[in-house]
């Protein structure tokens, strides 16, 4: 079993990040997207081999999404959304079922959460403003949720500080002062921090 973590995860990264790397990326936003996919879905199956196995969800999700991303890019915010309306749910569960937290406070947290994401994918695609401070009113309650647990202290400091940057980078997307490509690829790196970064620190 030890030697299947070890090996297998070297097979996947060569025989996927090969075999997308092939088809020609357009810009550096379809580079990002094929690292992200090759990486993710790598961290998967690694995790699948520890002791915290059912984590592997969360970087499986996010690997899936950014496959239909790079095959459907005319579909990329809604595919980005389902991703965080699946995954991020689960990132915070994880984490206060880790720190003991009450059924209350992880029900509050996911409503508040999908408030969050529900109003940020309704304001990238009506380019509305107002649904981005509706969002951030939702996500000031998380990170105070977040910031109150006392366990697993570098699963939370990585999550509340890669998860603040996700707000600026819609932000400049609806400025207009980030192009589709730096989007793209701001959003698919913080992807993999966090995701591989969770997985990887949180002890349950």
């Amino acid at each position: 079993m030890s030697a299947l973590s070890t090996f297998l995860p070297t097979v996947i990264v060569r025989t996927f990040f090969i075999s997308q790397a092939a088809q020609a990326a357009i810009d550096y936003g379809e580079v990002m997207q094929i690292v992200a996919f090759t990486l993710l879905f790598t961290s998967t199956v690694f995790t699948l081999f520890q002791s915290t196995w059912w984590l592997a969800v969360i970087p499986g999700i996010a690997a899936v999404s950014y496959w239909f991303m790079k095959s459907h890019p005319s579909n990329l915010e809604f595919y980005r959304y389902a991703d965080w309306i699946l995954t991020t749910p689960l990132m915070l569960v994880s984490i206060l079922i880790a720190n003991g937290s009450p059924l209350s406070t992880i029900l509050v947290a996911v409503g508040l959460d999908f408030a969050m994401i529900g109003a940020g994918y309704k304001g990238i695609t009506e380019h509305d403003m107002t649904w981005f401070w509706y969002g951030m009113a939702a996500f000031v309650p998380i990170l105070y949720i977040l910031l109150a647990q006392t366990k697993n202290q570098l699963a939370i400091y990585l999550t509340v500080g890669l998860w603040c940057l996700y707000p600026i980078v819609y932000y400049l997307q609806e400025i207009r002062t980030l192009t589709e490509e730096q989007v793209t690829m701001s959003y698919a790196f913080l992807d993999m921090c966090a995701k591989i970064g969770l997985v990887n620190v949180l002890h349950v």
